[in-house]
């Protein structure tokens, strides 16, 4: 219990420089399980701000999970399961075998990917669709399937950008009840960016709130702790 308590996630002067703008998290502690809902207006940089802590977009500063920076890793080494906006699935590959990714990268055989594969897609209704191509998928299958993606291999924090965005009623309970599941059974903080579902702010344990500090600071964009 005690070191569900401490700090497991640590920001420290985190900063994203572009040529028109200049995006800073001054400090950030976060622990296991922590919700994150990231607040701000339409444009503002919050896709911006989960890509910095993949490691898909430059940022610098330090950011460390459980006392190790990782800050100078790159993508495949940060350890991070990342939910885009677009899904970004493999189009190449059927729905298990893009669930199953992850697992393959790390040197999991594939009788127990396939196992924990076809375990988690059973539980988001998904099994009739093991085997689909993804451009015969829904828009819910997709979601879903990026999902299980991206928790498969069990990361040490989870970015979601938008991930209800387009659901029905139930296929946004289902998930959000699922990741809350999946991520207080395996102590995984959450930084979750979401206009569509008021769950992201009443089961926030942290709310990070966008705000524009003005010409006079050359137009930067904070985000700080509320």
């Amino acid at each position: 219990m005690e070191k569900m308590n401490q700090a497991y996630v640590e920001f420290k002067s985190f900063l994203i420089e572009f040529p028109d703008f200049r995006l800073e998290l001054p400090s950030l502690e976060l622990r296991r399980n922590d919700w994150v809902s990231v607040q701000a207006p339409s444009g503002f940089g919050k896709t911006t701000l989960l890509r910095a802590i993949a490691g898909l977009d430059p940022a610098k500063g330090q950011l460390s999970i459980d006392g190790k920076r990782i800050d100078g890793f790159p993508v495949h080494e940060r350890n991070i399961g990342f939910v885009f906006q677009d899904h970004l699935l493999f189009s190449h590959l059927n729905a298990l075998e893009n669930v199953m990714v992850g697992l393959k990268l790390r040197g999991v055989n594939e009788d127990e990917s396939l196992l924990k594969a076809t375990e988690l897609m059973n539980k988001l209704d998904l099994e009739g669709r093991i085997h689909a191509p993804i451009q015969e998928l829904s828009g819910g299958e997709r979601q879903r399937v990026a999902l299980l993606r991206a928790l498969i291999w069990v990361p040490q924090i989870l970015l979601l950008d938008e991930p209800f965005k387009g659901l029905d009623e139930t296929t946004q309970r289902q998930m959000s009840d699922f990741i809350r599941q999946f991520v207080a059974e395996h102590g995984i903080p959450v930084l979750c960016v979401s206009h569509q579902n008021e769950g992201n702010q009443a089961w926030a344990t942290v709310s990070l709130v966008g705000q524009l500090l003005g010409e006079k600071h050359h137009g930067t964009r904070t985000f700080h702790r509320r």
